[in-house]
């Protein structure tokens, strides 16, 4: 679940949880902790259309469990209209990734592990890729 401060035009959450697997680009993928990196301000997008910027992800914490993120959203209606509906506990997390080196899971069967990863942005979505909102 999401934390959305709508006075702050914020939210936070966990973005990608080291751990369970996930469908993306027709392979399932898990991510391995410490294997995503980055450089420089990370964009916050809606479906992970580069049009769509909504924001930007100021800090991003590699923990134990994955990769914890506070949005800040910009002013605007787009913006608002994204606050309410993030509130609203439609909306996930789901990361754009560029894959840098990964291998088949050696515990998981069909799962490729990602060993590193560069984050080229958030998105908000209906349909993220690590569960999300019923």
């Amino acid at each position: 679940m999401l934390a959305v401060d709508q006075a702050a035009r914020t939210i936070a959450g966990l973005a990608v949880p080291y751990g369970p697997a996930a469908r993306s680009g027709g392979r399932r993928w898990r991510y391995q902790p410490g294997s995503l990196r980055w450089a420089g301000p990370v964009p916050v997008l809606l479906d992970h259309v580069r049009a769509l910027r909504v924001g930007w992800v100021l800090p991003l914490a590699d923990t134990p469990t994955g990769l914890d993120v506070l949005l800040r959203i910009d002013r605007g209606e787009l913006g608002d209209r994204v606050l309410a509906v993030a509130a609203d506990g439609v909306y996930g997390m789901s990361p754009g990734v560029e894959m840098v080196e990964h291998r088949p899971d050696p515990t998981t069967p069909g799962v490729r592990l990602a060993l590193a990863a560069d984050l080229e942005e958030i998105s908000l979505t209906r349909t993220p890729a690590f569960g999300g909102p019923p």
